[in-house]
């Protein structure tokens, strides 16, 4: 099913709430609908969204708007130490992660309140506190809009490096319909290390619960409301410099934070 919207609204679509209007709105749970609407409007460009956070419009959009509709969330496989969970694109992030401590499952619980949809976490491989969207990603399922095929991406064909991955130097080609997680089921391996997150855990008895709402509050006390002031949270890079760089900021700051990148 496809729904098309021209001259739509798109406020309500991005976290800035700006006040402009896309040329058509394309909502649908079918991956060759679209393709074949991009094709038949191909003098116009297209843009994939999810929760819309890393979006700034500053003129009305002459073009598509596409967000793809799919909320399935299936469990592929699970033991002693393992769950596989296969989840839509169209899912809240953030529903997904509390779903899966809800359910004592780990690996999920450093992204608490990260805004967006599960399609967008692999795009730029996104990551909080210590842990990464690749630590518990096994593969991202996708509709090639060129090529009007399905792939499935394991860990190794999504390219994933810090804040990046095929995708996003693909971006528009693929749509991504799902993906699939590998999370703890039991011997949780917990990623207290970084600095504020230590700190806020201090004589603490552990837990996923205990993890994922130090963050929250972490984080609520650090970003304002989307809902009250609209912006678009968080969305900065740490610089990646040479040790030679590193070891000359380290005598000047010998307190600055750091990170190895093991690449």
């Amino acid at each position: 099913m496809i729904q098309v919207f021209e001259n739509y609204p798109i406020s309500s679509l991005n976290t800035f709430k700006d006040n402009y209007v896309t040329r058509y709105l394309v909502k649908s749970n079918n991956p060759v609908d679209i393709a074949h609407f991009i094709e038949k409007h191909s003098n116009l460009p297209y843009l994939i969204i999810g929760g819309g956070s890393n979006l700034l419009f500053t003129k009305n959009f002459e073009g598509i708007l596409i967000i793809f509709n799919s909320y399935e969330r299936q469990i592929l496989l699970t033991n002693n130490d393992t769950v596989v969970l296969r989840v839509g694109a169209s899912w809240d992030l953030d529903k997904i992660i509390e779903f899966a401590i809800d359910n004592n499952w780990g690996g999920l619980e450093n992204l608490s309140l990260i805004p967006g949809t599960v399609g967008a976490m692999p795009v730029q491989n996104v990551g909080a506190y210590g842990v990464e969207a690749k630590d518990v990603i096994l593969q991202v399922s996708a509709f090639d809009l060129k090529n009007k095929t399905e792939r499935n991406f394991d860990k190794t064909s999504c390219r994933f490096t810090y804040r990046d991955s095929i995708f996003k130097h693909n971006y528009g080609r693929f749509l991504i319909t799902a993906v699939t997680f590998r999370l703890s089921n039991n011997k949780h391996k917990f990623h207290v290390g970084y600095g504020e997150l230590k700190k806020h855990l201090e004589k603490k008895r552990l837990s996923l619960k205990y993890i994922r709402q130090a963050i929250i509050d972490i984080r609520t006390n650090k970003l304002p409301n989307t809902n009250i002031y609209p912006n678009a949270g968080s969305f900065f890079k740490n610089p990646i410099v040479s040790k030679t760089a590193f070891l000359e900021l380290q005598k000047m700051y010998p307190g600055i934070p750091f990170f190895k990148n093991n690449k």
